[in-house]
């Protein structure tokens, strides 16, 4: 499925779009979205992940999720209170963040970076005992996972998560990170051509 996500915005400054440089029609993608809605460059954010469908848990970390998370907090469009916490990734210690400021809303994530993150049997959680047996699984979306990067660290991969905010406001300020969600929408699509047809339609709809 193919999405996109039109901001608020006509400038396009509450928007970070992010491709992979090892995907050459990540970045054609971006920039014709850029180019339409002037994302300003500074909120393009460059990952190094090869193209692929599913990634692991450890990969999705060390490829996009922290990338991601420095390269918001590097460029002042997310900022974070963070306290150091025994971790439950292999029991090294994490970093708990919690968004507190942030002058962009939306991630739109580009052609070909990998939309699922795989089961990992090594990542080690306390479930209860009574948690059902289906929802025993910490394999997830891309998209889902990276919507929880404003309270990165503070949540249990097993299972689900509760939607706090988003299916629940009717007020259009609180969806915003600082609430800890952060609306990830995704440019892709059997190619990149059909990708960008996405940004041009929305157009023409809007006029």
């Amino acid at each position: 499925v193919a999405l996109q996500l039109a901001p608020s915005k006509a400038d396009g400054s509450e928007v970070v779009l992010v491709y992979s440089k090892k995907i050459p029609a990540s970045l054609d993608v971006a920039t014709h979205y850029a180019e339409a809605r002037s994302v300003p460059k500074s909120h393009w954010i460059e990952l190094d992940v090869e193209m692929a469908d599913i990634i692991s848990r450890k990969s999705f970390r060390e490829q996009i999720e922290l990338p991601l998370l420095k390269a918001l907090a590097e460029r002042n469009l997310m900022t974070f209170a963070t306290e150091t916490a025994q971790g439950k990734l292999g029991g090294s210690k994490v970093t708990k963040y919690v968004c507190t400021q942030s002058s962009i809303r939306y991630l739109v994530i580009c052609y070909g970076i990998p939309f699922r993150v795989a089961p990992d049997t090594t990542l080690e959680e306390e479930i209860p005992k009574d948690y059902p047996p289906l929802l025993r699984r910490n394999e997830s979306s891309v998209d889902n996972d990276l919507a929880l990067l404003p309270i990165n660290g503070n949540f249990a991969y097993f299972g689900a998560i509760e939607n706090r905010f988003a299916y629940r406001a009717t007020d259009r300020a609180r969806l915003h990170p600082t609430n800890a969600i952060l609306m990830v929408t995704r440019l892709d699509g059997p190619n990149p051509e059909l990708a960008k047809g996405l940004v041009d339609k929305a157009l023409i709809a809007e006029k």
